[in-house]
């Protein structure tokens, strides 16, 4: 008989304390997106992540480009390879930059919402670094740019929809003085 109480109390008590395991939660089939790609960007990438990064404002460094505005280079989800219907963007900035030879530029590399931190400062830097690539081919001196990646946290449109993740892919190139 005491083998039998004893075994109650012992088993009473290994489900007191394991209790029943935590249930996951279950997210409807219709709320659920599955994406592929052809490129992956390396996660790998050595990227510094400012955590103290602030929306940039006008400051003495940066100068009033004399012309019209610098065209915006957009990309494709996950991708960081300049798009054909992109080039004439490349080779009206590469003519920006060609003409104002005393002035240093900064490429900029923007992502959407999509992935971590991380992932998206290195996507930033590699369209960046597409773009400078580029305009590199196309005869601009490597002297004049700068690049910098501010991946998920520059967006020009903050709605979480299509149309503004279209916006934010993008990479823009700023006038600084040198």
């Amino acid at each position: 008989m005491k083998k039998l109480i004893f075994t109650g109390i012992l088993a009473a008590t290994l489900v007191a304390f394991t209790g029943c395991g935590e249930k996951q939660a279950e997210v409807p089939a219709e709320e659920t997106t599955e994406v592929t790609t052809d490129e992956t960007v390396d996660e790998s990438a050595d990227v510094t992540i400012d955590e103290g990064y602030e929306e940039p404002v006008e400051t003495e460094e940066q100068v009033s480009y004399d012309g019209d505005k610098l065209p915006i280079v957009y990309f494709d989800f996950d991708k960081f390879d300049v798009r054909a219907d992109q080039e004439g963007a490349i080779g009206d900035i590469g003519s920006a930059i060609a003409a104002n030879s005393g002035v240093a530029f900064r490429i900029e590399g923007n992502c959407d919402e999509w992935g971590t931190e991380e992932y998206n400062y290195a996507l930033g830097l590699k369209r960046a670094k597409s773009v400078q690539d580029a305009l590199v081919k196309a005869g601009v001196s490597v002297d004049q740019i700068t690049l910098i990646s501010y991946g998920e946290s520059n967006p020009v449109c903050a709605q979480s929809n299509a149309s503004c993740w279209r916006q934010n892919r993008r990479v823009e190139v700023t006038a600084l003085q040198q």
